[in-house]
């Protein structure tokens, strides 16, 4: 038997394994290799892609912002970062304008809780709802600066236990999303359906549950 290792132009690799079968001829085995009709580099590509399309928006958000500042337009480069998804920007720059010396206070009013926290959820809808059966996220709400949100259970889930409830309020304390929400004073409220929409209970997160 002959083996023989291939390494292809994109880093692929193949073993082919030959066995002479008399009268001068072989039969032989590939395996390994890119996947027929695919690029093998086709899922790095996708991930790059969408690396550099999220990098490329986070990077037009900021260089506007920017010149927001520097024209002195404080709060609308904060309204600016917290409507466009940018929610730790926004807040960091909100901090800011808080402790920077107001040499006009009537221009520098502060944006509500309410209004940062519609910001964050409006952003947040732009994904697709779960369709009828499917889960997902079926509800995603916004009011006087309490989120709410209905998820719909993949069907293996049929009942949600005190410490799943937990887990659930301790992720949404951790979350990039909602933390500095949390960390404001929102307060993000889930409540939990199976797939044929019975109510399997209830979750609330709050900046004192999480420790803030």
């Amino acid at each position: 038997m002959v083996n023989c290792n291939t390494i292809g132009p994109s880093g692929e690799s193949s073993t082919t394994n030959c066995m002479a079968m008399g009268g001068g001829m072989a039969t032989c085995n590939t395996t390994g290799g890119p996947v027929p009709g695919t690029s093998p580099n086709q899922g790095h590509f996708l991930t790059r892609l969408s690396a550099a399309l999220a990098e490329g928006k986070e990077r037009s958000v900021r260089k506007h912002v920017g010149h927001m500042l520097a024209d002195g337009d404080c709060q609308g480069a904060s309204r600016y970062a917290l409507a466009n998804g940018s929610v730790e920007l926004g807040l960091k720059i909100q901090q800011s304008c808080q402790s920077a010396p107001a040499a006009n206070p009537g221009s520098l009013a502060q944006p509500t809780l309410a209004e940062v926290v519609n910001h964050a959820v409006a952003e947040l809808r732009k994904e697709p709802f779960a369709a009828d059966g499917k889960p997902g996220t079926v509800r995603l709400e916004a009011l006087n600066g309490q989120i709410f949100i209905a998820l719909r259970l993949p069907p293996s889930i049929t009942a949600m236990s005190a410490e799943m409830r937990q887990g659930v309020a301790d992720d949404l304390c951790g979350e990039d999303v909602y933390k500095p929400l949390l960390q404001k004073g929102a307060s993000v409220h889930v409540a939990f359906l199976s797939i044929d929409n019975r109510d399997l209970g209830a979750v609330l997160a709050t900046k004192q549950g999480c420790g803030f």
